[in-house]
């Protein structure tokens, strides 16, 4: 059964880094990871209460999952974009120990089969649990070599298919650009498997990077059950108020569908 979101639910804020080699730090008292949870959680703190959720994924691999309770004592959820990419043994091993912390989303690459997402399910049943299909930044070349003779749609939709079948809640689409394209896919792919889940609301997207929209219901309006803004968020200093306008374009879009 879907969970029902509030607005702010729909809102992942990216707590992330780029490029890790620009952080300013000071190598005599402190180490990158520990600017970057600091960073992460005066975020956090400015966020406290709004009902957002945070996306870590490099911070939460170099600072240990323990981020993910310090994040919910501030009334936020957690999406622990971590894209485990492993054997079913590993993936039970990973859930158990994610179980520990609850994050409210984990991500999956679609890559590592649907037995290791079946598995990964099965230890986080109560988890968001969404397949990654497609990885930005890969060449043609490199596509070539993967998917072989398969067209990209082909290739693409196979990846949504494993995650239908390991019973995953969803896909977390990466290219924005083409995000009406990867719509189109998702949704045959649905329709050909007699899913049960709607394909608009499985989709979850990330917006442009080098767009920090104070209107992501426009990506909701579009098909998407949650948006990612921009990670240069992480740079703006009214980030509060930024976020808070935010909820309120998808409370007033939400109210015109309703």
């Amino acid at each position: 059964m879907e969970k029902e979101l509030t607005s702010a639910n729909r809102l992942i804020i990216p707590a992330e880094f780029k490029p890790v080699t620009s952080i300013p730090y000071d190598s005599t008292t402190e180490r990158r990871r520990d600017y970057m949870r600091d960073q992460t959680l005066r975020l956090a703190d400015d966020l406290r209460g709004t009902g957002v959720y945070i996306k870590m994924g490099s911070v939460l691999r170099a600072c240990g999952y323990g981020l993910v309770e310090e994040i919910h004592e501030r009334g936020l959820g957690v999406f622990a974009d971590l894209r485990l990419q492993d054997e079913s043994i590993i993936m039970s091993t990973d859930g158990f120990l994610l179980g520990e912390v609850r994050p409210e989303i984990v991500s999956v690459s679609c890559f590592t089969g649907t037995r290791a997402m079946e598995t990964l399910k099965g230890a986080l049943p109560d988890t968001e649990i969404l397949g990654v299909p497609v990885i930005p930044g890969l060449g043609i070349d490199e596509l070539e070599a993967i998917h072989g003779d398969l067209s990209r749609r082909a290739a693409i939709g196979n990846l949504v298919t494993f995650a239908i079948r390991a019973g995953l809640d969803g896909v977390l689409l990466l290219e924005p650009n083409d995000l009406s394209y990867m719509l189109q896919i998702v949704r045959t792919v649905f329709l050909g498997m007699g899913s049960d889940l709607s394909s608009e609301h499985a989709c979850h997207v990330v917006a442009e990077d080098s767009i920090l929209s104070t209107n992501p219901a426009s990506v909701i309006h579009r098909g998407a059950r949650r948006v990612i803004v921009s990670p240069t968020i992480m740079q703006v200093s009214n980030r509060r108020e930024l976020v808070m306008r935010m909820i309120e374009g998808l409370e007033e879009q939400v109210a015109r569908t309703a």
